[in-house]
């Protein structure tokens, strides 16, 4: 048994009232949460992979900034923003490594968000987030946090680990080794298989 992290949250959930829940692997608002809400209500008629990248060109021809204003780790933080991204695990969306570097036993999240993006821009992001290398793009930028809180103008939807649940104001902590979780032990190369 190994320990993992998760995110717990607060937000305003579908139905306008205040929400607590977890997430354990990625947690996005705004594109990528729009993109989620659209993927959802397709993917029943076509497969994973074609429904998400078609809801993310749909979504691409919307693209809507938005402006955060809260705190990272204690630090005010107000960007002009499209899309904004909380990691424990590395990929979501059918493979894309969007927090090439988060890990839930790292004890911390991967932020990472994108300022001032154009179609372009967020064209260039999918050519490169498969395999991880989007974060070398100038508009990108990353950190690492225990602690999020965010407010959004206007108002944004928000996804976690897949799912759409809700909208802005928003408050993250981290929960250090909150589940033990089964893995297999990896094979020493001192002993190979008999």
């Amino acid at each position: 048994l190994i320990p993992v992290d998760a995110g717990l949250l607060r937000l305003q959930g579908l139905n306008g009232h205040r929400l607590t829940r977890i997430f354990l692997n990625v947690l996005g608002l705004g594109f990528d949460a729009h993109v989620v809400n659209r993927f959802q209500r397709r993917r029943r008629y076509l497969g994973g992979k074609k429904a998400y990248f078609l809801s993310g060109l749909e979504e691409l021809a919307r693209l809507k900034p938005f402006l955060l204003q809260g705190q990272l780790e204690g630090d005010f933080y107000e960007p002009d923003v499209l899309s904004f991204v909380v990691g424990l695990g590395r990929y979501f969306g059918g493979g894309m490594k969007i927090t090439p570097a988060a890990s839930p036993q790292a004890g911390r999240f991967q932020v990472v968000w994108g300022r001032h993006l154009g179609r372009l821009d967020v064209l260039a992001i999918f050519l490169r987030v498969y395999a991880g290398r989007h974060l070398a793009l100038p508009k990108l930028s990353a950190c690492y946090s225990r602690q999020v809180k965010l407010t959004a103008v206007p108002p944004t939807v928000i996804e976690a680990d897949g799912e759409v649940i809700g909208a802005t104001p928003l408050e993250i902590k981290l929960q250090q080794s909150a589940f033990l979780i089964a893995a297999a032990a990896e094979k020493s190369a001192a002993h190979p298989p008999g």
